[in-house]
């Protein structure tokens, strides 16, 4: 294990371990009981995670939930196929879009995609 010092911006990662994104977090809990908004304990979590660290916790809860499909198969259970492709439905339409701007800008044939192009405008950064 790694070696740790407290630090004031929260826990680092390697006190955090592999914990992903979804483990332990619940949008009404806080430690002392006292009833807190959303936009104070948004903001509280934003200051005690760096960008990279935030940004990480959700790649591992990704591949936490991914693996998690992956294992459902060998139940053959139509229902969660079912429940994954209606609720997963915004998820996988920017994931399809990510990849086929990829496949288009590094493709040697055709023309590459416009920046502001209306289908993929939302991961013109990815």
């Amino acid at each position: 294990m790694l070696p740790v010092s407290p630090s004031p911006e929260g826990p680092s990662l390697a006190e955090q371990g592999n914990r992903n994104e979804f483990e332990g977090y619940d949008d009404n809990d806080n430690d002392n009981g006292d009833i807190v908004d959303m936009q104070s304990l948004a903001g509280t979590f934003r200051d005690r995670a760096t960008f990279r660290e935030r940004f990480l916790r959700k790649i591992n809860g990704y591949r936490d939930f991914l693996d998690g499909l992956e294992y459902q198969l060998q139940f053959e259970d139509e229902r969660m196929l079912e429940t994954v492709e209606r609720e997963g439905t915004g998820f996988w339409r920017l994931a399809q879009n990510c990849l086929s701007r990829e496949r288009r800008m590094n493709t040697s044939r055709g023309s590459l995609p416009v920046t502001w192009e209306r289908e993929t405008s939302n991961v013109m950064f990815y």
